[in-house]
C-alpha cells in the first residue's frame, strides 16, 4: 500500500497543540500507511513525546530556519512529501477520525475539484 496523503505541517515554538494535532492524526480511521507526516520545524529540536509520534504516525521531522516565513516551510515540507495528495494543516488543528477518508472520497467522486 502506498502513501496517498502527506500532511505537511509547519511548527515554531509550543509544542502542547502540536501533540494534540498528532495525536487526532494518530486517532484517523485511514491506516497509517496511507499518509505521511511532514514536520516542518523551526525549533533546534523536538523533545521525546513528539519523537514518540514516530510509533504510530510515519512522521518526518524537517528543520526550517527560524527566520524563514510559514509559507516558506509549507513549501518546504510540500516539496519533501511523497503522497498524491497534500494536506496542509496548522500545529493547532484536531481532525476528525473520519477527516481523511471523507476529503479522499470528496476529491474522487466530484469531477474537476483539486482543493477540498
Amino acid at each position: 500500500m502506498s502513501i496517498n496523503t502527506s500532511f505537511i505541517i509547519p511548527h515554531k515554538g509550543r509544542e502542547d497543540m502540536l501533540i494534540e494535532t498528532l495525536t487526532s492524526i494518530a486517532g484517523l480511521t485511514t491506516p497509517k500507511e496511507q499518509y505521511e507526516v511532514v514536520l516542518v520545524s523551526q525549533n533546534k529540536e523536538i523533545s521525546n513525546t513528539l519523537s514518540a509520534f514516530n510509533e504510530t504516525v510515519n512522521l518526518r521531522v524537517v528543520y526550517n530556519d527560524e527566520n524563514n516565513t510559514i509559507s516558506h516551510s509549507r513549501n518546504l515540507g510540500a516539496g519533501l512529501a511523497t503522497g498524491e495528495y497534500l494536506a496542509f494543516l496548522d500545529a493547532d488543528v484536531a481532525l476528525a477520525s473520519n477527516w481523511l477518508d471523507v476529503m479522499i472520497d470528496t476529491l474522487k467522486t466530484r469531477d474537476n475539484t483539486a482543493l477540498v
